[in-house]
């Protein structure tokens, strides 16, 4: 079955400047996304472009696990992924790939997680420790750099923003059936800066990314296809190597705006600890892509003790830190109440055209009640009865003595 039409397929190339109002459009703060990778005493092996690395490295999305199957140097796949302000180009690409521990069950499951930083050469450095221990293999200096100082070269620096999107590709088995699977990628566009004296990798004939066998089930990947007059997808071209076709989207498009892509203002979240955290978001308060540090504290990884609990009275003003809640043009909630019971209470008291009023149970008032007056009155018509009754009574004895 071939990937749906209305999906990303293969590995996406951007054409066209990214705009900061497609940014904040589709913003999230940090992909449901967390690595785990092992310690080193010494740096990785260089084989060809393939790192070895442990494949005890892992990484969680939504709560599926994957393994780390391969880290590769490879000639620049993601281009046009280019952050306002930035025009830098980058001179390769490193990917790393994870592969499902389970067999996805259907499409809408991940096979993989892909995660490619751009390598820049540059004067500037950054995020570069990891390569650099590699490509220089110096026994004098640290080498125990690792994964995860690709994404943290600090535990106070969260610079590794990234553009993800979920993307189909189609594989072939040997008796030409077609399947279709889906996987996550995410492109860091920070990347790696590396100084040129430490960059040993071939600039210009560096090899094209394979998806490992584990990715694609030991098949071959679909490379090239034509599409019939019925719309229809016919293979023209594999490749046993897992070399997938790169498909252009413009940044001016549906595709791109509209909910295909997404954008993550952290890096991943380390499962051994909790990198976002108010003291770091505070760092960065003034970029303007941030959220508000105080809503970017994360969940722990595992779920808090009794011990851990903190008991609170139960407030309706206030929020959990102590502070008056506030609504969305920034009113306190405390002063929306107050004016609402100081007008309650000015209707209640304020003069009317009727001499009628109603006073509190408890408070004193020089006004008669209505049960007052409805007394007074009834006094009135039944004296008023009495009396009638009595002059008639008088009348009618005087003409009864004439």
């Amino acid at each position: 079955m071939f990937c749906p039409a209305n999906a990303n397929t293969g590995l996406v190339q951007l054409v066209g400047p990214i705009a900061a109002s497609d940014l904040k459009n589709m913003t999230n703060a940090q992909a449901p996304l967390s690595i785990k990778f092992e310690p080193r005493s010494t740096p990785p092996s260089l084989s060809g472009n393939q790192i070895i690395e442990s494949p005890n490295n892992t990484c969680t999305y939504n709560a599926q696990k994957f393994n780390l199957e391969s880290v590769q140097i490879v000639s620049s796949v993601h281009t046009g992924y280019n952050l306002p302000g930035n025009t830098e180009t980058p001179v390769a690409e490193l990917i790393l790939s994870f592969v499902a521990k389970s067999p996805p069950s259907s499409r809408t499951q991940l096979s993989g997680i892909l995660m490619c930083l751009p390598i820049y050469e540059s004067s500037s450095t950054g995020y570069d420790a990891y390569l650099k221990q590699i490509f220089e293999n110096d026994p004098t200096k640290p080498n125990n750099a690792t994964l995860e100082s690709l994404f943290y070269s600090s535990n106070a620096e969260i610079n590794q923003t990234s553009l993800g999107y979920r993307t189909c590709f189609e594989t072939s088995d040997p008796q030409g059936r077609i399947e279709s699977r889906s996987i996550y990628v995410l492109v860091f566009p920070h990347g790696i800066h590396l100084a040129s004296a430490s960059y040993r990798m071939p600039k210009k004939s560096l090899v094209t990314y394979q998806l490992p066998s584990g990715l694609r089930g030991n098949n071959a990947t679909i490379r090239k296809y034509t599409i019939d007059d019925d719309g229809n997808k016919k293979v023209t071209q594999i490749d046993p190597s897992g070399v997938l076709y790169t498909i252009p989207v413009s940044t001016c498009s549906d595709e791109f705006k509209n909910g295909r892509f997404e954008y993550f203002t952290f890096p991943p979240k380390v499962s051994s600890r909790n990198p976002i955290n108010k003291k770091i978001a505070e760092g960065f308060k003034n970029r303007a892509e941030l959220p508000d540090p105080d809503r970017m504290i994360s969940a722990p990884d595992t779920c808090p003790t009794v011990k851990q609990y903190t008991c609170r009275p139960f407030d309706q003003l206030r929020d959990e830190n102590g502070n008056y809640t506030k609504v969305s043009d920034g009113t306190c909630l405390k002063d929306i109440i107050n004016d609402r019971a100081n007008s309650t209470t000015s209707l209640s008291t304020s003069p009317s055209s009727s001499s009628l009023s109603i006073s509190t149970p408890n408070a004193p008032s020089n006004e008669l009640s209505v049960a007052e007056i409805e007394g007074i009155v009834g006094g009135v018509i039944a004296g008023s009865i009495l009396l009638l009754f009595v002059t008639w009574g008088i009348g009618k004895y005087s003409n009864s003595n004439q």
